[in-house]
């Protein structure tokens, strides 16, 4: 799982990843800022707690905590007809199409 930003001021980007780690690129004509590591994802959902996106990226950043569960009990790599490989298949078929998560 990546967390990315993209912003043509790199001074932003490198605030981001003083405060949540991750790492600052340069593109084309912007900088992008991605983050990858489990624990640094999941000290970014405090900020999104205080400032909640108001997009479908909502839906996603909601279910972050249950894909790192579901992962745990390594559903990705669970028979496709067992519970836990048709439970990994919802979840990628909700992730892809941006879909509320149900617990």
């Amino acid at each position: 799982m990546f967390i990315t930003a993209t912003q043509k001021n790199k001074y932003l980007l490198d605030l981001l990843s003083e405060l949540y780690g991750g790492t600052v690129y340069t593109q084309q004509n912007s900088f992008k800022w991605t983050v990858y590591k489990k624990a640094y994802i999941l000290s970014l959902l405090n900020y999104f707690k205080l400032y909640p996106s108001r997009s479908e990226k909502h839906n996603r950043i909601e279910a972050i905590k249950y894909y790192y569960e579901i992962k745990e009990l390594k559903a990705h790599l669970a028979l496709d007809n067992s519970i836990l490989g048709n439970t990994w298949k919802n979840v990628l078929f909700k992730w892809n199409n941006w879909q509320k998560f149900d617990k």
